[in-house]
């Protein structure tokens, strides 16, 4: 674990992901979940719940195909074809290009992600989002 993000392997259940560092998501090429289950949407579900942002890795064009790319906050990528391809199916906004997508070398770029700070008003209109769907269904 570095002391500014943490990799979704190092997620424990009896330890969450902390909100203020971005969690990150080896794409399929290295490894990483290629499906949604089990513990892949436990860890993805802890990291909506704490704040914490979720990175997908793109190494590789056929890691922007997974229902986990889907899902995750951000997508980063090294190679210019991968990181075109990933902004026009996740939006620029979404998309950082970097030097490396190794776990290693992700000191490097990850404080370049925006910090939601739990006393925003997106955060704020999440929380009352969530809240009212959950009491609008059991009515």
């Amino acid at each position: 674990m570095s002391g500014r993000y943490e990799p979704i392997g190092d997620l424990r259940p009896d330890r969450g992901p902390r909100g203020d560092r971005p969690v990150l998501v080896p794409g399929k090429s290295a490894g990483g979940p290629d499906r949604l289950d089990g513990n892949v949407v436990d860890a993805l579900i802890d990291c909506e719940h704490s704040g914490a942002a979720t990175v997908l890795l793109a190494g590789e064009a056929g890691d922007l195909d997974t229902p986990v790319a889907a899902v995750c906050r951000y997508a980063a990528a090294a190679q210019p074809d991968v990181a075109e391809e990933a902004r026009r199916r996740f939006g620029v906004e979404r998309v950082y290009a970097v030097d490396s997508v190794d776990l290693a070398d992700a000191g490097a770029w990850v404080g370049r992600l925006p910090r939601e700070r739990r006393d925003s008003a997106r955060w704020r209109r999440g929380v009352r989002t969530i809240f009212s769907r959950i009491t609008t269904s059991r009515t």
